[in-house]
């Protein structure tokens, strides 16, 4: 699965580096049409820029030992985020924590 905040990302970063080359998006041939076609070809590009990016990622951790599974990462999280409600829940609300003494 591709995460829609890494792809929207990588299709920004493909957009900016096209203007900082002297791109002018405003003159492409073929009017809306070939803006459509560039914008379709700019997002697939980003799209498997991003899965390759994912499988590569991947792939080092399992060379180097640090795989975990779906499976284990989703557990990891929800440990994390119980954690962290434990911790908001000892923690008291601002009105109620004692005034540092003036």
């Amino acid at each position: 699965q591709i995460d829609d905040e890494a792809l929207n990302a990588e299709f920004n970063n493909t957009l900016n580096n096209l203007v900082m080359q002297g791109v002018d998006l405003s003159k492409l041939g073929g009017g809306r049409k070939g803006q459509q076609q560039l914008s379709q070809s700019i997002a697939m590009d980003a799209a498997s820029r991003v899965m390759t990016r994912k499988a590569l990622d991947m792939l080092k951790s399992i060379a180097t030992g640090t795989y975990k599974s779906p499976e284990e990462r989703e557990a990891e999280a929800q440990k994390a985020a119980e954690a962290v409600e434990a911790t908001d829940e000892s923690t008291p609300p601002a009105e109620e924590q004692e005034k540092p003494a003036e």
